[in-house]
């Protein structure tokens, strides 16, 4: 990779992050750069993350960058079998420009706080389209190397998230009737939010895609194609079977490993059979982290808190957003030091009540073993 092309890159970038104007900065960048790859633009970024430049608001830094890039990235020419995880992804993101182009033309007329409303709630099935990215692909992107630009675009999705919602929150409270046409402050967040969700879109086909098809491995896409429904779809239904016959199966499908084995416990003996079955009867979500703070066992179903297999044998933090990181370092430290032996809270996920606790597995010595996150229905 052209070493001087990179640097060049990074000093438009550089004075992105500084407020100089996009239309001044892009002005000279066409002079400079005819096209960039997939490559280039992350390898910039990560570098730009690692030196520290690119800390502080990185959602709006992705945003400029995306406005940048338009019209420079190269063409992407790979078209993915049907059923293929990546052309499910792409699929979404064709539903929800169309959605988008819904609440632009709402926009457009005169129109009332229903009205709106009803183009916002639309848009609310996009969470489970983020939520295999973030959960799913991103992780993958930052332990083959880029994480810097994988945690950019979680901080960036979360921000939308919370935009949609709170949009929706307070037209809610507004009668429906209501004309909103002329509310400048609504019209100028919806025009953010619109903005916001096209340039991740752009993002996302032109960068993200082609970063994470190229940096999976073959015997990954199985795996990957395994944790997908475990999140949901946005929009699409009769998802097509990808024919991945050649292929590796999923963790899922291979069955028991020494099935018919006794474990002997303290309190009884079990087959590894009949624990696996008690494991999957149990009304909670679990997961246990151990102590190196590594994914090691996940309940084979979490509708709650849904978990992909791919996390497995790898760190806990890869599975959480950037800005809960250090929350998640916090609790496992005070389990681990036993300052504390459980902590936990009530919240509501996919409308339903929960309460989460995460409890310190210790030896009969008291030696620190892990963390068990216990996930619990409570309505």
């Amino acid at each position: 990779m052209d070493s001087q092309k990179i640097k060049k890159l990074q000093s438009y970038l550089v004075r992105l992050q500084e407020g100089e104007d996009l239309v001044s900065v892009r002005r000279e960048f066409e002079k400079d750069f005819a096209s960039v790859s997939t490559e280039e633009i992350m390898e910039a970024e990560q570098a730009l993350l690692q030196a520290g430049n690119l800390s502080e608001n990185m959602g709006r830094i992705c945003d400029l960058h995306s406005g940048l890039l338009h019209g420079k990235m190269e063409t992407i020419g790979e078209q993915f079998p049907e059923g293929h995880p990546l052309q499910l992804f792409l699929k979404e993101n064709e539903a929800i420009e169309s959605h988008l182009d819904k609440l632009s033309a709402v926009m457009n007329g005169p129109f009332s706080a229903a009205d709106i409303l009803s183009a916002l709630e639309g848009l609310l099935p996009i969470k489970a389209h983020y939520d295999k990215k973030d959960e799913v692909l991103l992780p993958i992107l930052g332990r083959k190397g880029m994480p810097g630009p994988s945690r950019v675009m979680w901080n960036v999705d979360g921000e939308i998230r919370k935009s949609l919602q709170d949009l929706i929150n307070k037209l809610k409270k507004e009668d429906p009737h209501t004309e909103k046409s002329n509310d400048d402050a609504l019209h100028q967040a919806l025009s953010g939010l619109l903005n916001r969700m096209r340039e991740m879109i752009f993002k996302e086909t032109e960068i993200l895609v082609p970063m994470v098809q190229k940096l999976v491995d073959q015997n990954e896409w199985p795996l990957i194609a395994g944790d997908f429904p475990r999140f949901g779809w946005s929009y699409i239904t009769d998802v097509p079977i990808w024919n991945a016959q050649s292929l590796p199966k999923s963790r899922l499908n291979q069955g028991l490993k020494d099935n018919g084995k006794t474990i002997f416990l303290p309190s009884g003996k079990l087959t590894v059979t009949q624990l696996e079955g008690i494991l999957r009867t149990l009304p909670f979500e679990l997961t246990f982290v151990d102590a190196a703070d590594t994914n090691q066992y996940f309940s084979e179903s979490t509708p709650l808190f849904p978990r992909p297999l791919t996390a497995l044998g790898h760190s806990v933090y890869d599975c959480h957003p950037p800005k809960v990181i250090p929350m998640v370092k916090g609790v496992i430290e005070k389990l681990r030091s036993g300052e504390k032996d459980s902590l936990g809270f009530e919240t509501i996920k996919k409308g339903k009540k929960a309460r989460v606790r995460y409890l310190a597995v210790r030896d009969r010595e008291g030696a620190y073993l892990g963390t068990l996150e216990v996930v619990e229905e409570l309505s």
